[in-house]
């Protein structure tokens, strides 16, 4: 929330600085206000509150992890909504970002399956954590 107030006043400063005429910062009752309402209420709060979410249940690892997608999420609501076209650019940068994601992924799972399959060898008992991590006991 501190870095929301923060950006919004340095935004607030520099907008003053470039443009003061009173008509540039009148909001209506029209798509800007609209705008504001969604970028504040669903993009800022909900993206802070899912990656709390993440954090607390999957560890620091993952939240960060899966920003890139948005990218694709982006690229997809351009095409549907504004009627921009798909370019190859893209397209491979969705397909890199996928497989990325999916390498991180399957890269995590072996190295947990290792973990147990060690743990399990010497007999000791593993008992996950909120971070992702693992305690012998």
């Amino acid at each position: 929330m501190l870095a929301c107030i923060i950006s919004s006043m340095q935004s607030a400063v520099i907008g003053l600085c470039l443009n003061r005429q009173k008509a540039t910062w009148s909001v209506g009752w029209n798509l800007q206000l609209l705008t504001i309402v969604y970028s504040g209420a669903l993009a800022t709060a909900g993206t802070f509150c899912l990656v709390t979410w993440a954090i607390a249940i999957r560890g620091p690892i993952y939240a960060p992890t899966f920003s890139p997608l948005s990218l694709i999420f982006v690229s997809i609501l351009e095409a549907l909504i504004l009627g921009a076209e798909i370019r190859l650019g893209m397209l491979l940068g969705s397909v890199l970002i996928i497989v990325g994601l999916y390498s991180f992924l399957w890269g995590k799972r072996k190295e947990m399956k290792s973990l147990l399959q060690t743990n399990n060898d010497t007999g000791s008992v593993v008992a996950p954590t909120t971070a992702d991590e693992s305690v012998v006991v």
